[in-house]
């Protein structure tokens, strides 16, 4: 993610990301955010719930050591989640697999000829050359 958009996370949800100046060995958060712009929308409209929930609750704010893409998917790890944050998380990490991670259109989750997984939208898909990824299939055995 861009500095411009770091830089507003880290001053809008001081509580959140309040470890990111801390150094690599306690925290990810001091590299920003590893994901791309597209999900910026995302990524603060989850803080800024997470940060409700919390005052609404009355229960501390969890700290952010880790925000960044995997296998196409948004991830973001926190101490200190109470259910209702772990909840917020994991509907904005589902989501993410729908939003293109460049440029925030609807996506899909898309793969490379050597497995890379990004979701993209239709324009990015065929400028980083991804086909769409097969539906992950779970069966009773």
């Amino acid at each position: 993610m861009n500095d411009r958009f770091t830089q507003d996370l880290f001053q809008r949800f001081p509580r959140l990301y309040r470890g990111h100046t801390k150094p690599a060995t306690e925290t990810c958060m001091c590299f920003g955010f590893d994901c791309g712009d597209g999900w910026f929308p995302l990524v603060r409209d989850l803080s800024e719930a997470i940060e409700v929930a919390c005052d609404r609750d009355q229960t501390p704010t969890p700290e952010a050591f880790q925000v960044k893409e995997k296998f196409g998917g948004l991830r973001v790890y926190v101490r200190g989640a109470t259910r209702a944050v772990a909840e917020l998380i994991a509907r904005a990490e589902n989501e993410s697999l729908g939003i293109c991670e460049e440029c925030g259109r609807e996506g899909a989750v898309c793969i490379t000829e050597s497995r890379w997984y990004k979701t993209v939208c239709a324009e990015h898909a065929r400028a980083f050359d991804m086909r769409p990824a097969l539906q992950y299939q779970t069966s009773a055995r």
